[in-house]
């Protein structure tokens, strides 16, 4: 798969199921990635969480991306290009981790999903779906 540009979407959730969503600072409370390809016409969504990784890749059609609009129906989604490698994990991995990791965004103090956003907002990403 190859796409025409090196951006990724980042999508923000405005709450989650699990417990640390209520005592989870800020308007978000998880984050995920998604990318379209060119050359096969589809998306890729990737979803890290405490029970492992979710990876699916759907058609840019109408009912292939029905599961994709049902996941992301409430969220916030901003386009921001991937940087160099430079990044260096540290600490759990955690979905604000993997996104970072993915768009390698170093930002050691960016912990939380609300605040990767306002980083990320600051940093020149643009609103896809608000």
């Amino acid at each position: 798969m190859t796409n025409d540009t090196n951006d990724w979407a980042v999508v923000f959730y405005p709450e989650t199921t699990r417990w640390w969503g209520r005592i989870c600072p800020g308007e978000f409370k998880h984050v995920a990635l998604m990318r379209y390809f060119v050359d096969t016409q589809t998306w890729m969504y990737l979803d890290l969480d405490f029970e492992g990784l979710h990876c699916f890749v759907r058609p840019a059609t109408e009912e292939g991306m029905l599961p994709i609009a049902k996941t992301i129906g409430k969220c916030a989604v901003l386009k921001f290009p991937v940087k160099a490698r430079k990044f260096t994990f540290r600490g759990a991995f955690t979905c604000v981790q993997f996104v970072k990791h993915a768009l390698g965004y170093n930002k050691p103090w960016v912990l939380l999903p609300d605040q990767l956003y306002w980083s990320l907002i600051n940093d020149g990403a643009e609103h896809l779906k608000s």
